[in-house]
């Protein structure tokens, strides 16, 4: 039985490496095309002051609103598919945190949308 849920374990543990690598390469990407498009945002002849200012307020709010939105699902879900005496739920778990996830997005999407005017 140990041996088991060693392999279990092993299985689950090799699962959230792969998909972390992932997650990190998707992030590295993200970072590296913000890189090259420095170019562009920095130059004045393509993108103004004012509009980089404009720009950059719409990017934070977007990360901010992300942030907000998230709810901490992300984590909440690594430390219940991680702990043993949630071993039952194991299978249901990413399936609940996808809809709750799409919920707060259609939530925050609705907020953001009549908000946008204003903002």
């Amino acid at each position: 039985m140990p041996e088991d849920v060693n392999q279990k374990r092993g299985s689950v543990s090799s699962r959230l490496l792969r998909q972390s690598g992932w997650y990190a390469l998707g992030n590295l990407a993200l970072k590296a095309s913000g890189l090259l498009l420095a170019v562009l945002y920095l130059n004045p002849a393509y993108l103004t002051v004012e509009g980089f200012g404009y720009f950059s307020l719409l990017i934070f709010t977007a990360q901010f609103c992300t942030f907000i939105a998230g709810l901490g699902l992300g984590t909440g879900l690594l430390k219940f598919m991680t702990d043993p005496a949630y071993e039952g739920e194991h299978e249901a778990l990413p399936f609940t945190t996808l809809l709750a996830t799409l919920g707060a997005a259609v939530v925050a999407l609705s907020l953001l949308w009549g908000l946008a005017r204003p903002l």
